[in-house]
């Protein structure tokens, strides 16, 4: 109502103590602010982003992170050397091993034999040149000994594949492997003898073949 110049009017209404999220958003973005922190849920917007990025890569972000650790477990497992997944073969085995000399051989042998070359190498680098390099110099001299040494090697490097340790096929495998490098046992011991027959020929008259000839001749004479 306007009279003589003055303004008359209800008064306006007194603002409201208190606010609300609605209000303090719309304010927000009023001074061009971004509200979204405070009044909102991250996980939203984390799901938006690799929403996005397996749009456009194909690859969900979290799959992607669970591979890479799962890449560096194995990694570090097949770092493991020859050594130490030797003996935790024996650790693990030995208790169904019942004769006390058996546990021992599978320490010796493998100390004496394999450990100077295979002991610190990780067991996923082992290959069958250098299972071939531990046999090699006592195949021929010590043909049973060389074959448990070779079986050996071969029961830890299945398990350490079992384990996760190495991929592929067993380098000490003799069948289509090793077989295919090394003569056979058997032939190893017919050349063996057969050798050392040639080597020592006066050795003949000491053997029982020899004192035959021997008593014989000398019958023959009286």
């Amino acid at each position: 109502m306007t009279a003589a110049g003055f303004t008359c009017g209800f008064p306006p209404p007194a603002p409201k103590l208190g606010c609300s999220a609605s209000s303090l958003t719309a304010s927000a973005a009023t001074w061009g602010l971004d509200p979204s922190p405070i009044f909102r849920s991250r996980k939203p917007a984390r799901r938006l982003q690799r929403t996005a990025t397996s749009a456009a890569t194909g690859i969900d972000p979290l799959d992607a992170k669970a591979a890479q650790r799962q890449a560096q477990r194995l990694s570090a497992a097949k770092g493991r050397t020859f050594r130490e997944v030797a003996e935790e073969f024996i650790g693990r085995n030995e208790a169904g091993w019942r004769n006390a000399k058996h546990r021992q051989q599978w320490r010796n042998t493998l100390a004496t034999y394999a450990y100077p070359t295979l002991g610190e190498l990780a067991v996923a680098a082992i290959d069958a040149g250098l299972v071939v390099q531990v046999l090699d110099p006592i195949w021929a001299e010590k043909p049973e000994t060389a074959s448990r040494v070779r079986g050996r090697i071969e029961a830890v490097l299945d398990a350490a594949t079992v384990r996760g340790y190495r991929e592929g096929p067993n380098p000490a495998q003799w069948k289509g492997n090793l077989a295919h490098i090394l003569p056979a046992r058997g032939k190893v011991r017919k050349v063996a003898h057969h050798s050392r027959s040639m080597m020592f020929p006066y050795s003949w008259p000491l053997c029982g073949a020899g004192r035959a000839w021997r008593r014989a001749r000398s019958n023959s004479r009286s």
